[in-house]
């Protein structure tokens, strides 16, 4: 095999209380060809290319064939953007979804679902983007010596609708903020939260999953970050009956809601209205 042509989709990681343990793979989605070549080289499209630096994307894949024990050809790589980066939408877990993949293709390594989750969390950091991309639709996930899976049935009449500030914001900044420690009161307040998230997802229990995005771990310090964030962040929730919750470190908000409810506009944001997605695919080989 020479060539291999791979959709990634975009994930909305944490969704409230499930800090690092549940994502959902959303119909946004990066499209990656992988073609060997005497040479490497990197060709984007998209209006978010210019945020992409080259160096980086081979890096990341020299760190999976590193870890792998594994030499790989020079390769073309061409990429149609269409995940925002920097945003909290799973970007940089795409391309080492589609990474992992391309190398498992091309170089005939015969890994497992299972062993390709594992690669790409250890490279990433944290599962709960890597999963629902790989995988597809809404993972619960554990990250241990191994990375644990199981994927919940998303309610089919559940929407997604996510706001996109023009600025971005650095996981490394959004996880520095974070405290140190812990009391008792608020864990114990942010298992009963994930209980009841859970419990929406299994039931289709809007209501309950609203609940479950009471967080009390994370979003309130992340959103400290960008003030301005917070006023949307407040704003929708006062405005809606979906639940709303900060995606991944952020500064994109997603809005969990009825199919037939239209969210307003945000002025200052871009507004994309989604649904649960199937996880990567090969379009090419």
């Amino acid at each position: 095999m020479e060539r291999l042509k791979i959709r990634v989709p975009a994930s909305c990681a944490n969704l409230g209380s499930a800090f690092d343990v549940l994502g959902v793979a959303v119909s946004l989605d990066n499209v990656f060809e992988f073609i060997i070549a005497e040479r490497d080289t990197f060709i984007c499209e998209g209006k978010f290319c210019g945020l992409i630096n080259p160096e980086d994307v081979f890096r990341t894949l020299n760190s999976l064939c590193k870890t792998l024990s594994v030499e790989r050809p020079p390769l073309i790589i061409k990429e149609s953007v269409k995940i925002p980066l920097g945003a909290g939408l799973g970007s940089s877990a795409s391309f080492v979804v589609a990474s992992v993949i391309a190398l498992n293709e091309l170089l005939e390594l015969r890994l497992s679902k299972d062993e390709l989750l594992k690669l790409g969390a250890a490279i990433e950091g944290h599962p709960d983007n890597i999963a629902p991309s790989l995988l597809g639709g809404c993972v619960l996930v554990k990250q241990e010596e191994s990375v644990y899976w199981r994927r919940l049935p998303w309610p089919r009449h559940w929407k997604i609708t996510v706001y996109v500030p023009s600025s971005s914001m650095s996981t490394e900044e959004a996880r520095r903020i974070l405290p140190m420690g812990y009391s008792r009161e608020t864990v114990v307040k942010q298992i009963a939260s994930v209980g009841f998230l859970i419990y929406g997802v299994l039931h289709e229990d809007l209501q309950a999953f609203k609940y479950g995005m009471e967080d009390y771990i994370h979003q309130q310090y992340r959103l400290l970050i960008k003030p301005e964030l917070k006023r949307v962040f407040e704003t929708l929730k006062a405005s809606i009956n979906g639940a709303i919750f900060l995606s991944g470190s952020g500064p994109t908000i997603g809005v969990v809601c009825e199919m037939d409810e239209e969210p307003p506009n945000v002025a200052g944001t871009i507004k994309f209205s989604l649904k649960a997605a199937h996880g990567a695919q090969i379009l090419v080989n």
